[in-house]
């Protein structure tokens, strides 16, 4: 088969006006209320996955011969330029599936969010625009999740030879080594004509006359409130991280007395462990077959079929949604794939993983109990619930084996390879100092 192109189209509210309805409706009352005219403009531009949306701060559309460029570039259509050349990262709405956006720090990738359809973007780019102020932004955006993995090693060179012959892929420009590779692999799969899933990301734009100031209606500044609302909702959230740096000083002199200090690396790691508890930072799940994050069928498909996948059943993990931390679905984070923001993520001295974790337990265990002493209704002792697991023997038993991974999890299973003769990978160097973060029901704090 032939694979899909990216395209863009120019369009007025009347001809979205459904679509958009579909994923939010709030925003298409707001706008049915306005009425604009065909001369109020909006650009769907469609993404294959692995697509660079946005990347450092700039926006990038589909061109007429079937490539990305920023919205300012010379080889962008002229039409795109007038309509979204007001900012580099104007205003958009995810309209199918959906979006990570993540920090390029050179040999790591940092998540930062997932955005599902219907999540309304570029609403702190939209401040500069009322307030007149330039600032510039350095997050990327990828079409479908970019902090993605198999959780079976994939580096068996007979088997990557066939995928490479399979989908047309250089074999010269991937590496399969580490987890962190997966991504590149899955994306030059999804994108080759030799792919039979179709996948597409859409979005749309506004264009330039929606923020004209001379709309000075009621209807129109009910719109620019809305997106003042988003905006504001967003910068709770990154308030609520400054209220929990301050809180985590109390935490550092509650670990600062412990004898013998803990090392730096381990404390970092703690501290951006209790953020993703609190929901500032997302963490990895096991992904669904809703295809949203990815094309997940064709590329587990391309695995176990092409490349000949043994044994295991090949379960892809992602970036979770820090909006969507819910009370019914584990979230886990791993030192052997450190996504630190702040702090090192190297390991440093001759410690082994699975006594880095042990130590975390403590620290964990310590602000615990120090939060119990002092009734302190932190979300982290009161919502949360820890486990720790690593694919080693703990003759301690401190820690679980990542053979009980599945006990207490049952995403793991919802898995349409799960029958096929195949066994769940516990030996993932994901679970190597792995951290289970786990929301407690109120029914569990009740009992």
């Amino acid at each position: 088969m032939t694979q899909e192109r990216r395209d863009v189209v120019i369009a007025s509210w009347k001809q979205l006006r459904e679509e958009i309805r579909n994923v939010n409706q709030e925003l298409s009352n707001i706008i049915d209320e306005l009425d604009p005219d065909n001369s109020y403009k909006l650009i769907k531009a469609s993404y294959l996955y692995g697509d660079m949306v946005v990347k450092d701060g700039f926006v990038h559309i589909p061109t007429s011969n079937n490539q990305l460029e920023p919205i300012n570039s010379e080889q962008q259509d002229n039409s795109i330029r007038q309509e979204l050349g007001y900012h580099a990262m104007p205003p958009f709405l995810v309209l199918d599936k959906c979006n990570e956006i993540f920090i390029n720090a050179g040999n790591r990738i940092i998540p930062i969010n997932l955005f599902s359809k219907g999540w309304l973007t570029g609403v702190y780019e939209f401040m500069d625009i009322i307030t007149q102020q330039s600032f510039k932004y350095n997050w990327n955006f990828s079409a479908g999740s970019r902090s993605i993995f198999m959780l079976p090693k994939v580096y068996d060179s007979i088997g990557l030879n066939k995928l490479y012959s399979e989908y047309n892929i250089a074999p010269h420009s991937l590496s399969t080594k580490n987890s962190t590779d997966h991504w590149l692999l899955f994306k030059e799969i999804a994108q080759s004509n030799n792919f039979d899933q179709n996948w597409k990301n859409q979005i749309i734009y506004f264009g330039h006359k929606w923020f004209q100031k001379k709309n000075d209606s009621v209807a129109w500044q009910k719109f620019r409130d809305y997106f003042i609302k988003q905006g504001w909702l967003q910068a709770q959230y990154s308030i609520a991280k400054i209220n929990f740096a301050l809180e985590w000083g109390k935490y550092a002199e509650i670990i600062s007395s412990r004898r013998p200090h803990p090392k730096l690396y381990i404390v970092d790691h703690l501290r951006h462990i209790l953020s993703i508890a609190n929901g500032y930072y997302p963490a990895f799940k096991p992904a669904d077959n809703s295809q949203e994050i990815a094309p997940t069928t064709g590329i587990k498909k391309a695995f176990t079929d092409i490349y000949e996948l043994k044994d295991y059943i090949p379960t892809i993990m992602h970036t979770s949604s820090v909006t969507h931390f819910t009370h019914d679905q584990p979230v886990y984070y791993s030192l052997s794939f450190p996504t630190l923001v702040e702090g090192s993520p190297l390991k440093k001295g001759s410690s082994t993983i699975l006594v880095d974790i042990k130590q975390l337990k403590l620290l964990i265990e310590t602000v615990r109990n120090y939060l119990i002493c002092n009734n302190n209704s932190s979300r982290i002792i009161q919502d949360t619930n820890f486990e720790y697991f690593h694919i080693e023997k703990d003759n301690q038993e401190e820690i679980k084996p990542s053979s009980e991974i599945l006990a207490g999890d049952p995403y793991f299973l919802k898995d349409e390879l799960v029958t096929k003769n195949r066994i769940f990978c516990t030996t993932s160097p994901f679970f190597r100092g792995c951290i289970r973060i786990n929301p407690i029901h109120t029914e569990q704090k009740q009992a």
